[in-house]
C-alpha cells in the first residue's frame, strides 16, 4: 500500500512539472510574438519620423519658391538653395543649432535630375548634414521636387534625398 502511494505521488509530481513546463513555453512563445509585434510598430514610427522630416524640409520658408508672397509646395528656389548652401557650408554649428530640434540626426540633399545638359551638368545642394559619431541604422526617403530658377524663369525637376540615422 505504501509503494502504491509513492508511485501515485511521483505521477502527480511528474504531471505538475509537465504543466509548469507547458506554461513556461507558452509564456516564452507569447513574449516572442509580442516582441515581434512591437518591433513592427516601432519601424512604422520610424517611417513617420522620416515623413515628418520630409514635410519640415519641404516647408522651409527660406528655400521655398514664392511669387508675390504665394508659396508653392514641394518647390525650391535655386538661388535660395545656393545662398543657403554657401552660408551653411561655412558654419556647420549654426546649422546644427538651428535645425537640430526638427531634423535631428539626418542628411538632406537636393539633386537636379532634369534637364541636365553638357553645358549645365547635374547640380546638387546639401541642406543639412548631422551624422552621429557612432554607427547607426539608416532610413532613406526620396521625394520629387520642383526647382525654380528665377533668373532664367525656368523650372527643372529634382530629388530631395533624406537619410535619417537612428
Amino acid at each position: 500500500m505504501n509503494k502504491k502511494a509513492q508511485i501515485q505521488l511521483g505521477e502527480s509530481i511528474f504531471v505538475v512539472i509537465i504543466i509548469v513546463l507547458l506554461i513556461v513555453f507558452g509564456l516564452v512563445f507569447y513574449a516572442q510574438a509580442q516582441k515581434e509585434s512591437i518591433d513592427a510598430e516601432s519601424s512604422g514610427f520610424d517611417d513617420l519620423d522620416t515623413i515628418a522630416i520630409a514635410q519640415y524640409a519641404t516647408s522651409l520658408v527660406e528655400l521655398q519658391c514664392s511669387l508675390q508672397e504665394v508659396q508653392y509646395p514641394n518647390c525650391f528656389d535655386i538661388t535660395k538653395l545656393e545662398a543657403f548652401h554657401r552660408v551653411v557650408q561655412g558654419n556647420t554649428e549654426l546649422e546644427k543649432e538651428f535645425y537640430f530640434s526638427q531634423l535631428g540626426n539626418a542628411k538632406l540633399n537636393i539633386t537636379e535630375i532634369y534637364p541636365v545638359t553638357i553645358a549645365q551638368p547635374q547640380r546638387s545642394w546639401q541642406l543639412y548634414d548631422n551624422q552621429p559619431t557612432t554607427l547607426a541604422e539608416q532610413a532613406q526617403a526620396t521625394l520629387p521636387v520642383s526647382l525654380y530658377n528665377p533668373i532664367e524663369d525656368t523650372y527643372s525637376f529634382g530629388v530631395l534625398t533624406i537619410i535619417q540615422y537612428r
